[in-house]
């Protein structure tokens, strides 16, 4: 098979588009559409990665970033139709289709509500694919993140109100990807959410508690150092002192030597 063609493929998209209103019939269609790209991807190495232990079609990101951008439209003509076709997305057990519906959670209008946090909490407990929650963090996060912080903030909290450590962490992924928006200047709040992870610290959430202090450090150094030094001086734990230690090289300058005097001083 040659590659891909855009011109064609957009008008492939645009022909299984009248099945929208009828979610099982459409992601019928679009497992169709995506057989037809299948060979193409060993061949040519532009296999989705990485590689995942779900069923793949192995077509080529041009093919899903298309099909993403033309559904998405479709998102926002008929967003009570779209719940739907996520639904029936996310359900098939192939990678390729459960990253268009995740995908496609971010073109969703949020007004009026349609209990979006809904889709993205399930789905980010249901799907434990590296790929498939990627998608739903970066992309069905989008409209959220970028519409609606408050609400972002909320479904972040609700992760990390529950019991398990691995909940706890999407929480911290949701909210480093928020905060990674240039337009998000409400810290205290980001602040005050994860200040109770501190109090009784897990080794379990080292990795992406680093990964948002890290974050907020790039938004301002002066308020992560005030956090940290308060943090350490209420919950001087060998654990977070080590956590702290370890952490320092990942820091800016600034921040290095202002959390080594803090160390010394505690």
């Amino acid at each position: 098979m040659p590659a891909v063609q855009l011109a064609r493929l957009k008008t492939q998209v645009y022909e299984i588009s009248w099945l929208f209103t009828r979610p099982d019939e459409f992601c019928a269609a679009v497992n169709r559409l995506l057989q037809t790209y299948a060979d193409v991807l060993f061949r040519e190495g532009k296999a989705v990665k990485p590689v995942s232990l779900l069923e793949m079609y192995h077509v080529p990101s041009l093919v899903l970033r298309q099909m993403r951008l033309q559904i998405g439209q479709l998102c926002l003509e008929n967003p009570q139709a779209a719940l739907g076709v996520v639904d029936a997305l996310l359900a098939d057990p192939h990678l390729e289709v459960k990253l268009l519906g995740a995908g496609l959670l971010g073109f969703i209008p949020l007004e009026p509500p349609l209990n979006l946090e809904n889709r993205l909490s399930d789905g980010l407990t249901r799907y434990q694919d590296p790929s498939v929650r990627e998608a739903l963090l970066d992309e069905g996060t989008a409209r959220l993140r970028r519409d609606r912080p408050a609400r972002m903030l909320d479904l972040a909290a609700a992760f990390l109100n529950r019991e398990r450590s691995q909940e706890k962490a999407t929480g911290l992924q949701l909210l480093a990807r928020l905060a990674r928006e240039d337009h998000f200047e409400n810290l205290p709040a980001v602040f005050n959410m994860i200040s109770p992870l501190f109090g009784r610290f897990s080794v379990d959430l080292q990795s992406d508690l680093l990964a948002l202090l890290l974050v907020l450090a790039r938004k301002s150094q002066n308020e992560l150092v005030f956090f940290l030094r308060q943090m350490l001086s209420l919950h001087p734990s060998p654990a977070l002192k080590r956590f702290t230690r370890r952490s320092l090289a990942s820091f800016p300058p600034a921040v290095q030597s202002a959390l080594r005097l803090i160390l010394q001083q505690i």
